[in-house]
């Protein structure tokens, strides 16, 4: 039978995550709609929750941590955060 997934695999937009069962080993490449990932808002809200869950699962051993195409990450997209000068 295939393996099930964790449902926080399929919640964070930019990021893809899929893992070998027999070895423990998590791949996440991070993109935005299949290309390079666009920093954003949301990608950094995303990226401290996806980090959270996948720390809380104890079926992950190794992560091997990855961005999509010929850049880690662009950007960032500063319109998306707002006022930053405001805290």
């Amino acid at each position: 039978p295939m393996p099930t997934c964790p449902p926080y695999f399929n919640k964070y937009p930019n990021l893809a995550l899929q893992r070998e069962a027999e070895t423990g080993i998590l791949e996440v490449r991070m993109h935005t709609e299949g290309g390079p990932c666009l920093y954003n808002a949301r990608v950094q809200s995303d990226l401290v929750d996806a980090l959270h869950d996948i720390n809380r699962d104890r079926d992950n051993r190794v992560i091997i941590w990855s961005g999509t195409g010929d850049h880690w990450m662009v950007g960032p997209d500063f319109a998306t955060f707002g006022d930053v000068a405001d805290p």
